[in-house]
């Protein structure tokens, strides 16, 4: 029983961790979106890349395939914890998966919406969870906890 509490524990790490990463790869990908906006003005206009030099559009390319990683392992995860923890509610999440996991130059404001709820998805369904058990821990060791 503790080795499946332990494997659970190590799963919502992880889990929590690859939140971080697509949260770090969204803020790499914007930030490289907005310095090409920059640099090329409305090359990026309609979803298409042929307006930039290939330097540029594999850095593009190599990003957009980083954050889609991350898009696709923390939408499994979050599918896979939805039985098993019912207040992540990921509807609005499968929605915001679907709008963003085609895109060959993911739609910025798409990803966002996707990183937004993502974070509340866990913040609701994992983080109360783990704040109530981690008061029930305190008080088992004589701490008080109201």
């Amino acid at each position: 029983m503790a080795s499946d509490k332990v494997a659970a524990a190590g799963y919502i790490v992880t889990y929590f961790n690859d939140i971080e990463s697509l949260t770090n790869a969204f803020s790499n990908y914007n930030n490289l979106i907005f310095e090409l906006k920059n640099k090329y003005k409305d090359a990026l206009e309609n979803n298409t890349i042929e307006k930039l030099p290939d330097s540029d559009k594999t850095n593009l390319l190599t990003q957009v395939q980083n954050t889609r990683f991350w898009v696709t392992r923390t939408y499994v995860k979050t599918t896979a914890l939805d039985s098993s923890i019912k207040e992540l509610k990921i509807d609005k999440l499968k929605e915001k998966y679907k709008a963003v996991i085609d895109e060959t130059v993911i739609i910025n404001d798409k990803l966002e919406d996707y990183v937004i709820e993502l974070n509340k998805v866990f913040v609701k369904g994992v983080v109360v969870d783990l704040i109530e058990k981690a008061g029930d821990v305190y008080s088992q060791l004589g701490g008080s906890y109201e």
